[in-house]
């Protein structure tokens, strides 16, 4: 069988359907642009069309355009419109609330005077209705379904409790004639609460027992309820998007995958989402990664990866380890989900758990490591603490006599931590292109929060925070010598600065420390600049001789004038 379409239109905005007659089905209803329409079985004129002719397509129910709710057990029927209470069908035990049984009812009249009404239900032969927040119930009450703390029928409505937050009801309906004692509950929605009362022989009303109750009892300990919806003996309801189910259910009705009955409400499906395994960690023993991770509440197994390849069930189904073999050595991540039975059977699957890490043998990452460029890594203690490590690897690769499998195993866990530890490359700062050397002052830019390294000839004698800085030239050869500077920025270097050439005479020392007094001016040319000054003065000097012989010779022109 597949669904098929029972009108052209579009803008159908409430359906509902009513109990069984046996074999002679039942009927249903719809509203459409606020108009009422009806088909089915009309069996006590429950249709509403004044006649009891079955309609095997819909029929418009009255003129009206302003329907919002319709409910019925198929021989009573009862609707809200325009916040009017209107009821047609059988009025046998009251279910209509219209006062004494008068037999069937074939068109809608009007049940009081109030314009309030909000929600409507209509069970097997009682109803219950929502109006302006106040819960009223009326009809057959033999086992305490009305909720007003009796069990005598009413046959007009008839006030329940004190409350004044009744938001929605549901009234047990029952298509089996022979099975009096079903149909006999209600059920409801209070700010938020779920309340239910009546019959309770099959666990239906969901209070833990099955003793019935004459009036509103609560049912569990949350809030946000905001469904409800009962059959002859059990129940659904819907509470933070979560759907809940309860009673009979002998004929899988609960949907939870089982016959069991339920006197409690159950969660469908009956495991909540399973969360994710938690506290993942990875170890090597020898050539081989062990994964564990902590068990998982309601958790039937569960499933392992790794580098995204294919899932494989856990040894041992509830195991909380898996191990792999490492080959070849590299990075590895490490997939973990719970699996668990939901719904009618159906797999539940957790979120994923993922760890990263890098392994192999020892050799294998020996080698790896050895290839790092220094110059990609400019975090300076880690990368201490790497090379240091590493050299201690290749020791003990180089000294393996009395090295336990475990000694082995730490290694690589050591190896492994300072690999990690290692901060990708970031651009280093610029080097220094403004560096000068007088007398023994060595100048250069210090705009910023750096530290400066000063090598000579490549190695470092000092590191300062500002410019200038006394270094003498006691640290330097005879001869020519090459100054430097490196920047210091958060833990990265630079590269060194345009060198600097000064040369050093033999025998001469200038001592060090700071001599006091103010430094010289800064000399930007190096050690040439007494010969560039000369020589830019003798090129003054014979510019003017120039301008000179220019103004002798115009003078002398003016006198042969």
């Amino acid at each position: 069988m597949t669904p098929y379409r029972i009108s052209d239109r579009d803008d159908w905005t409430f359906v509902y359907t009513s109990t069984t007659d046996g074999a002679a089905g039942g009927a249903a209803f719809g509203i459409a642009s606020g108009e009422l329409w009806a088909w089915g079985n009309n069996t006590a004129g429950s249709l509403g069309d004044g006649t009891t002719t079955q309609r095997p397509d819909p029929i418009r129910i009255g003129m009206r355009d302003d329907w919002e709710m319709v409910s019925s057990d198929l021989f009573a029927t009862m609707g809200i419109a325009g916040g009017e209470l209107w009821a047609w069908g059988s009025s046998a035990q009251g279910t209509l609330g219209l006062g004494t049984p008068s037999g069937n009812i074939h068109n809608p009249v009007r049940v009081g005077d109030e314009y309030d009404w909000t929600h409507i239900s209509v069970g097997s032969e009682h109803s219950l209705g929502v109006r302006n927040g106040e819960l009223w119930g009326w009809g057959r009450n033999s086992f305490g379904q009305l909720g007003n703390g009796t069990t005598a029928t009413s046959y007009l409505p008839v006030r329940i409790g004190e409350r004044d937050d009744w938001e929605h009801v549901s009234a047990a309906r029952n298509d089996n004639a022979m099975a009096w004692q079903l149909g006999r509950s209600s059920w409801g929605v209070a700010g938020g609460e779920l309340l239910a009362w009546g019959r309770n022989h099959l666990g239906q009303l969901g209070n833990g027992t099955t003793i019935d109750s004459h009036v509103p009892v609560y049912i569990g300990q949350r809030d946000g309820w905001t469904w409800v919806s009962g059959g002859s003996a059990h129940a659904f309801g819907i509470v933070d998007g979560e759907l809940w189910g309860w009673g009979q259910n002998g004929f899988w009705q609960l949907g939870d995958g089982t016959t069991t009955q339920r006197n409690s409400p159950i969660r469908i499906p009956d495991l909540a989402p399973l969360a994710a395994p938690t506290g993942l960690q990875l170890a090597q023993t020898g050539t081989s990664i062990t994964a564990t991770w902590n068990a998982v509440t309601n958790a039937t197994g569960y499933l392992v990866r790794v580098n995204g390849g294919s899932w494989t069930t856990n040894t041992g189904n509830l195991n909380t380890a898996s191990t792999f073999d490492v080959n070849p050595p590299g990075t590895y991540e490490v997939e973990v989900v719970a699996v668990g039975t939901g719904w009618a059977n159906s797999p539940v699957v957790s979120d994923s758990l993922v760890a990263t890490t890098y392994f192999g043998n020892l050799e294998a990452l020996v080698e790896l490591h050895s290839q790092i460029n220094a110059a990609d890594y400019y975090q300076n203690t880690a990368w201490d603490h790497f090379q240091t490590t590493l050299a201690a690897a290749q020791h003990m690769l180089g000294n393996r006599n009395g090295i336990t499998q475990a000694q082995v195993s730490q290694m690589i866990t050591d190896l492994t931590t300072a690999r990690n530890a290692l901060t990708p490359f970031i651009a280093p700062p610029s080097p220094l292109d403004n560096v000068s050397y007088n007398d023994g002052w060595l100048y250069f830019d210090d705009s910023g929060d750096y530290d400066f390294r000063i090598y000579v000839n490549g190695d470092h004698r000092t590191t300062v925070q500002e410019s200038p800085v006394y270094i003498g030239n006691w640290t330097m050869s005879d001869g020519n010598n090459v100054i430097t500077i490196v920047r210091v920025e958060d833990g990265r270097r630079s590269l060194p600065s345009n060198p600097v050439n000064v040369y050093r005479e033999a025998g001469t020392n200038n001592g060090g420390g700071d001599p006091g007094g103010e430094p010289p001016a800064p000399n930007w040319f190096g050690e040439n600049w007494p010969w560039l000054l000369a020589g830019a003065g003798a090129l003054g000097l014979l510019i003017l001789l120039l301008l000179l012989l220019l103004l002798l010779r115009r003078r002398e022109r003016v006198g042969e004038q």
